[in-house]
């Protein structure tokens, strides 16, 4: 029986027993024991290892959870303060930091807000900058913006409101004179004060010069010096015999006294020259003067009892024409405007407005939306006028006969 059981076992003898097998099979499952401790133990360390990970990894987010913004600090060190009007405000260089809660701390955000000051006018301005509940703020400084040296190129010179008639030896004057200047940039046409007159020997008759001085610029003016002063109006004489009274109306007061019908022209072509751009007018003694960007566009005043509407066009275009012009240029007064047209009806009236478009459009200057306005005068009666210092009134000690025989 032994003899069966000894078996050879890699190339031993017969000698190996039964013994020395279940030796071999108890040392081979020793070892399969171990190696699955040895596996176990591994897969017991990853878990733990795992487990730890995770826990830090929660815990962390836990923290930062929890962590809110309790404020914000500027740092405005390297930020713009000094602006100047209408120049585009920026922020660049600000930093702003937020405190937090926990273990965070203070870190710098970029999700800020910063409103924009106002940027039109000077003066101190404060600039906002939010994060979610929180504000702070930094203070600038908008100035205004330097004005740079304008230099008059030339004078111009409306005399129409200033006295252009006088008598020998009668004191000069000026009132009423309004001096521009076109400058080297913009604004380049602005009316001007501290101009020198230089008056011109009042002694001697006849036509002379007057002189307007501005910053080196020179500018003049005619006038006329007479032995007697002309009058534009003469009224009936007071009493026979004895005194009459010389009436001198203004052109406001020649409107008051119009009739209703003519107002209405003037109101109607007032509203057309001042419904293109820029366009504005000044009411002198004589006559009304409209300008625009260029210069004169229009004047307004009388010819007789006649509504008249001056232009700078050549009268000469319209010969043949439905455009009834007349050709005033011979008088120094409308040198700028010396196509007159009447207004004596509706006809003349809606012409005239296509003669005043032609004018702008040689200006090139449009029309802009305007609303109307009555500019009817009401009547008041000529006594009314001279003490209002619209009529001028003159009495002499000349019979009537004499008076309306003068030529």
């Amino acid at each position: 029986m032994s003899n069966l059981l000894a078996i050879p076992f890699f190339g031993q003898g017969a000698d190996w027993t039964v013994s020395n097998t279940i030796l071999l099979l108890m040392l081979i499952e020793a070892g399969l024991v171990v190696i699955a401790l040895i596996v176990f133990a591994f897969a017991m360390l990853r878990k733990y290892l795992r487990s730890k990970s995770r826990g830090n990894l929660l815990s962390a987010t836990s923290v930062k959870e929890e962590s809110h913004c309790i404020g914000i600090v500027l740092d405005t060190s390297s930020v713009q303060r000094e602006f100047r009007v209408g120049e585009a405000f920026n922020s660049n260089g600000l930093i702003v930091l937020a405190d937090y809660t926990g273990e965070r701390g203070r870190e710098r955000i970029t999700d800020y807000v910063v409103d924009r000051p106002r940027m039109d006018a000077a003066g101190p301005q404060t600039v906002t900058v939010r994060h979610e509940q929180f504000t702070m703020s930094y203070e600038i400084n908008i100035t205004a913006p330097v004005e740079e040296q304008r230099n008059p190129v030339w004078l111009m010179i409306d005399a129409d409101g200033a006295p252009r008639e006088f008598k020998v030896g009668e004191e000069f004057r000026y009132d009423g004179l309004v001096v521009s200047a076109y400058f080297d940039r913009e604004p380049f046409t602005e009316e001007v004060t501290g101009y020198e007159v230089i008056a011109p020997d009042m002694s001697i008759a006849g036509e002379a010069t007057v002189e307007v001085n501005y910053q080196g610029l020179t500018a003049s003016y005619p006038i006329t010096i007479a032995e007697e002063a002309p009058v534009e109006e003469i009224a009936v004489a007071a009493e026979e015999d004895e005194e009459v009274t010389r009436y001198d109306r203004s052109f406001t007061a020649r409107l008051i006294l119009s009739t209703d019908e003519t107002k209405r022209y003037y109101s109607a072509i007032k509203n057309e020259l001042l419904s293109y751009k820029k366009a504005h007018s000044r009411m002198s003694w004589k006559r009304e003067t409209f300008r625009v960007p260029g210069g004169v566009a229009a004047k307004l005043g009388y010819r007789g009892n006649t509504l008249c509407l001056y232009l700078p066009l050549d009268p000469a275009e319209f010969k043949g024409t439905r455009y009834k012009v007349e050709d005033v240029s011979e008088s120094k007064s409308f040198g700028e405007t010396p196509c007159m047209f009447r207004i004596r009806n509706e006809k003349r009236l809606r012409l005239s407005s296509d003669l005043i478009a032609l004018v702008m459009e040689k200006r090139g200057i449009a029309k802009t939306e305007r609303p109307e306005e009555d500019y009817y005068l009401p009547y008041r009666d000529i006594e009314t006028l001279v003490e209002e210092g619209l009529v001028r009134s003159e009495v002499k000690a000349k019979s009537s006969e004499n008076f309306f025989n003068k030529d």
